[in-house]
C-alpha cells in the first residue's frame, strides 16, 4: 500500500490521486493547482480526469470570477468512503502510535516513513516530458529511539512488542515494516555517514513520538558529532 497514493488500492490511474486530494479537504482547486499539488501529470490530463468525475457526480464544477474550480461533492454517497481511503496514512499513524504507547516504557522518539526505490533517469518519450508519479514504496520504515532507561528485564517484552508491531502493520497494509532502533549516539553516526534510511525519515517521515524539532536538528546538522549529539539530546 502506498500511503501517498491511497486510492491506488482501487485504481492505479491519476483519477485516484485527484479524488484523494479533493477528498482530504473542502477547498476548491483549478486544474493547474491540482497539478501543482500532485507534482506529476499534465494539466490537460487532469482536466480530462475532472470532466469524467463531474459526470459521475462525485466532483462539483463551479465558475468563480471567471475561473473553473473543482471540489468534492459532500452529499455524494461515495464521499465518506473516499474520505476514509484518502486518510489511510492518518489511520495507520494512529494505530502504530497506539501500539507503541502500550510498550513499557514507550519510545523517546519514533518516525514513520516509506522507502521508495530510486527510479532510473528516463528521457522524455515522444516529446512528452510530464513528471511521473513516484514509484511504489518497497516497504514502510520506522525509526525508533528507545528510552535510555530500558532495563535489561524489560528488553524481551520490548523486542516482542516490536515484532508484534511489524506483524500487525503488514496485516494492516500488505507492506513490510522495517524497524531501525538507534540511540542518540548511533543516530548521530548514521547522520554523519549519510545513511539513506535517515535521509528518507527526515524528508518524508511522520513523527509519532517525540518532537518535530528533533528531525529539524538532524536536518540542519552541526560541525561536530558532539555538537549534534547535545542538540539531539535537548530535543528529545
Amino acid at each position: 500500500m502506498d500511503l501517498d497514493h491511497p486510492l491506488a488500492l482501487v485504481t492505479p490511474t491519476i483519477d485516484g490521486d485527484v479524488l484523494a486530494l479533493l477528498a482530504r479537504t473542502e477547498e476548491e482547486f483549478t486544474p493547474g493547482e491540482i497539478q501543482q499539488q500532485l507534482g506529476y501529470a499534465s494539466v490537460q490530463g487532469i482536466r480530462n480526469v475532472l470532466a469524467r468525475l463531474v459526470t459521475q457526480g462525485i466532483v462539483v464544477q463551479e465558475r468563480v470570477r471567471g475561473v473553473l474550480v473543482f471540489s468534492i461533492c459532500s452529499e455524494h454517497l461515495a464521499t465518506p468512503y473516499l474520505q476514509a481511503l484518502a486518510h489511510l496514512a492518518d489511520e495507520l499513524a494512529d494505530r502504530v502510535s497506539d501500539q507503541m504507547a502500550r510498550w513499557l516504557p514507550p519510545p523517546r522518539f519514533a518516525c514513520l516513513s516509506q522507502r521508495r526505490p530510486v527510479p532510473p533517469d528516463r528521457p522524455a518519450t515522444r516529446g512528452r516530458g510530464a513528471p511521473r508519479r513516484s514509484p511504489t514504496p518497497e516497504c514502510l520504515q520506522l525509526l525508533i529511539v528507545p528510552p535510555d532507561d530500558l532495563a535489561k528485564s524489560l528488553r524481551p517484552a520490548w523486542t516482542a512488542g516490536v515484532k508484534d508491531l511489524q506483524r500487525r502493520v503488514t496485516e494492516w497494509t500488505g507492506t513490510k515494516l522495517v524497524v531501525r532502533q538507534l540511540d542518540v549516539a548511533g543516530l548521530t553516526r548514521s547522520f554523519y555517514d549519510g545513511e539513506e534510511f535517515l535521509d528518507q525519515s527526515i524528508n518524508e517521515g511522520r513523527v509519532l513520538f517525540g518532537r518535530r524539532e528533533f528531525l529539524e536538528l538532524v536536518r540542519l546538522g552541526r560541525s561536530t558529532e558532539d555538537d549534534q549529539r547535545r542538540l539531539l539530546e535537548a530535543a528529545l
